[in-house]
C-alpha cells in the first residue's frame, strides 16, 4: 500500500510558499483511484512525493512499508511505483523504441534472456513491435505515450502515478490509454492512481478525490463526489453529463421519468 500522511511542502527558494497542505491519502494493489483539482492545486506535486521525487516538509510517504525519505529505500521504490507523466518526451531517453524499453531494464539489472523476453511482450502488448528500431521522437503522441507506458509496465511495477496522461491526445489514442489501464485493474494486483481533468475517466475508478489549494477536499466513491455539484463547480471542475441531467430533472420534479 502507498500510504501518505498528512504531508506538507513547500518549494524552496519560493518565499515559504506552501504547495501541500496536511494531505492524507491510500493506495492499494488492485484499487484504481482518479486524482482531480484545478491547475495548481498540488496534484502533480503529491504524485512526485509517492516514489521519492520530492520529499514532505512534514509528514510521510510509504510504499509497502518502506519510507520514500529513506534514500537506501529509493530503488525499491522507484521500481515498485512507476511514473508516467503528461508528456511523455519528459520522460524518454533512448534513440529507439526497443531501447527506450530495455533502459529501465539495465538500471535493475534483468539478465539479457529475461530482458529480451520482456520487450518482446512489452512491444506486443503495447501493439509497438514495427517500431522497435524507430526513434521515438517519430512517433504519433499516442504512440509515444504508449510508449512510456511500456516502459514502465516492462519492469512490473506494483503501482502506477499517471499525472494526466491522456491530456494531449486525441479521442482514440485516449481510448488506448484507458484501455490499458482497464486491463491493467482487472489483473486485480496492480494500484493506478490517475491524475485526470476529464470528468468521465474518473467516473469509471473505485474513488474519487479532489485537491484544491493544496489539501484533499472530497474523496470517495466517484458517483457520491460528482453529486456535490456546487462545490465541483466552484472549484472549476466539470461534472459527467449524465450525473448534472440527472441532478437536473431531480431539482425540476421529474426524475420519476429518468
Amino acid at each position: 500500500m502507498i500510504d501518505v500522511r498528512s504531508i506538507s511542502y513547500r518549494y524552496p527558494g519560493e518565499a515559504g510558499l506552501t504547495v501541500l497542505r496536511g494531505v492524507s491519502l491510500t493506495l492499494r494493489r488492485g484499487e484504481y483511484v482518479a486524482l482531480m483539482g484545478a491547475n495548481g492545486s498540488g496534484k502533480t506535486t503529491l504524485a512526485r512525493s509517492l516514489n521519492g521525487l520530492i520529499h514532505p516538509c512534514e509528514g510521510c510517504v510509504s510504499v509497502d512499508g518502506m519510507s520514500a525519505s529513506d534514500e537506501t529505500e529509493l530503488y525499491e521504490i522507484r521500481r515498485r511505483v512507476g511514473m508516467v507523466f503528461q508528456n511523455p518526451d519528459t520522460q524518454i531517453v533512448a534513440t529507439t523504441v526497443e531501447r527506450e524499453i530495455a533502459f529501465g531494464l539495465e538500471n535493475l539489472g534483468v539478465d539479457h534472456p529475461e530482458m529480451v523476453r520482456r520487450i518482446d511482450a512489452a512491444l506486443a502488448r503495447f501493439d509497438l513491435s514495427e517500431y522497435r528500431q524507430a526513434s521515438p521522437h517519430l512517433l504519433s503522441g499516442g504512440e509515444r505515450q504508449r510508449l512510456a507506458l511500456a516502459s514502465v509496465w516492462v519492469m512490473h511495477p506494483h503501482y502506477y502515478v499517471l499525472d494526466e496522461p491522456t491530456s494531449l491526445l486525441d479521442p482514440h489514442a485516449r481510448r488506448e490509454i484507458l484501455g490499458f489501464l482497464q486491463r491493467e485493474r482487472q489483473a486485480g494486483d496492480r494500484g493506478i492512481l490517475l491524475i485526470t481533468q476529464f470528468a468521465e475517466e474518473a467516473l469509471g475508478c473505485d474513488r474519487l478525490a479532489v485537491m484544491d489549494a493544496g489539501a484533499i477536499v472530497l474523496d470517495g466513491p466517484p458517483p457520491d463526489v460528482f453529486r456535490r455539484i456546487p462545490a465541483l463547480h466552484a472549484l472549476g471542475l466539470d461534472v459527467p453529463v449524465g450525473i448534472e441531467l440527472e441532478d437536473y430533472l431531480k431539482e425540476h420534479g421529474i426524475a420519476s421519468f429518468v
